[in-house]
């Protein structure tokens, strides 16, 4: 939890309330500086004058006004109380409006979100602070949209590349926007929402439950014994239960109680549940990847995701349109895959924009399709222009419709790889498959090392 004491002020909210509320401080100092603020409405902003929110919204406006030498509106204010009055504004009753966030906002927010599953198949449906923190952002969003008012970003290219998955996630909710407002949604309204998603992502790796593991190990209880307290006490705090057997025992263990095996010999027999082999002596490089075993940081397989036989070295192409048709024909040959997968994509690309820079494009269908993820990938013999951005390595993925275990360690990979300049001017000079095998190797090994 996090303290704000202003003056006789007290409240106390959670962390990520903490940093909804600084990025709404964010977003509000630009607004500000660029004269885009939205007003509210009147009576509405009367109404919360007399909260404790309100005063604390006030104290925390006069510092900022003081350490920025800026004068910041009322209506800054209310947005402000909005965020440390939290969870009343965001409660839909029924045959009621919300005094803030409105029935139709809250709309909008539950599709992006039903959006977001469909396409990428992470769930954020139960996540109230990410639902609560998306209507706040719609409130003063929903009038610049109305009104033509840009908002500009200046963190836009960094946002990109630091939290690809979560701007992947922000571009297919702007597609709900697109959508209903019917205008485009520009990159740097994309970036504010993507900081929002990505919060939500970095609370679900912080909330991961704790483990049940059995450690299987030479016979001997002193052994056990001493292979149990190291991990007692290197990664003790992923784990809600230790048990410890040989592997004689293992044949009649009842494996409902565990959720893992790691072992230290090699175990002659087929059991049901994951199992990770570590070295008795339990050195850095061990510890690390149980760590990240427990903590759900799955790594995934290079040759699984990229068929050799879905790699397009030369494409001659001038317009998306026909990139993208002769990419699902090479797909139809290798995967099996619905008769109207080109229409899906081609959805997609009509929701939002695709190009992310650094001549890349990555199209997808708006759906989750089929039984396994898979990445075609295609080199233009000459970049051609993708919705007014110049665009020659396309990287055309599916996911499967099943929750995969290894998306965000995909993720994380593949927006390293799109992002980096030297990597993706690399592939466009060889045209070699291994060379992106190389890239994904060289990768790896940095977030192994960080």
């Amino acid at each position: 939890m996090v303290e704000l004491s202003l003056n006789e002020s007290n409240i106390r909210i959670s962390d990520v309330t903490y940093h909804n509320l600084l990025i709404h401080i964010y977003i509000a100092m630009i607004r500000i500086k660029e004269g885009h603020y939205v007003p509210m409405n009147i009576e509405q902003l009367k109404d919360m004058k007399n909260s404790e929110e309100y005063l604390l919204a006030v104290n925390v406006v006069s510092e900022l006004e003081q350490v920025f030498d800026i004068e910041i509106p009322d209506s800054e204010v209310g947005y402000l109380a909005i965020h440390f009055s939290g969870k009343q504004f965001i409660e839909i009753k029924p045959g009621e409006e919300n005094f803030v966030i409105t029935s139709k906002i809250d709309g909008i927010v539950k599709h992006i979100l039903s959006e977001v599953k469909s396409s990428y198949n992470i769930d954020f449906t139960n996540d109230f602070e990410l639902r609560m923190s998306l209507a706040l952002h719609l409130v003063p969003m929903d009038i610049r949209l109305k009104h033509d008012m840009f908002l500009r970003n200046p963190l836009l290219g960094e946002i990109k590349q630091r939290y690809t998955l979560a701007y992947m996630l922000a571009t297919s909710a702007c597609g709900v926007l697109k959508k209903h407002y019917k205008k485009d949604i520009y990159e740097d309204e994309i970036s504010y929402i993507a900081l929002h998603f990505n919060l939500a992502l970095e609370r679900n790796r912080s909330t991961i439950a704790k483990k049940n593991i059995v450690i299987v190990c030479a016979t001997g209880r002193g052994s056990s014994s001493l292979l149990v307290y190291r991990f007692k006490e290197e990664v003790g705090a992923y784990l809600n239960r230790i048990e410890a057997c040989d592997v004689g025992q293992l044949k009649y263990f009842d494996f409902d109680r565990v959720d893992y095996v790691i072992t230290t010999v090699p175990i002659p027999f087929s059991v049901p549940k994951p199992i990770l082999e570590v070295q008795f002596f339990l050195d850095e490089g061990d510890v690390k990847a149980l760590k990240n075993f427990l903590s759900g940081k799955t790594t995934f397989s290079f040759s699984e995701k990229f068929d050799s036989r879905l790699f397009i070295s030369h494409l001659s192409a001038s317009t998306k349109e026909e990139v993208i048709r002769k990419m699902v024909d090479r797909i139809k040959e290798v995967k099996t895959i619905p008769n109207n997968f080109y229409d899906l994509v081609m959805k997609r690309e009509s929701m939002a924009v695709t190009a992310f820079g650094n001549l890349v494009a990555i199209p997808h269908p708006c759906e989750v399709i089929g039984d396994e993820t898979f990445v075609c990938i295609a080199i233009l013999d000459e970049p051609i222009i993708w919705e007014s951005v110049e665009v020659q390595f396309i990287f055309m993925m599916s996911m499967k419709k099943d929750r995969d275990e290894n998306m965000e360690a995909f993720s994380t990979m593949i927006s390293r790889l799109l992002l980096n300049p030297a990597y993706i001017q690399k592939m466009i000079q060889t045209r070699d498959y291994q060379t992106l095998a190389n890239c994904f190797n060289q990768i790896e090994e940095e977030m192994r090392s960080e």
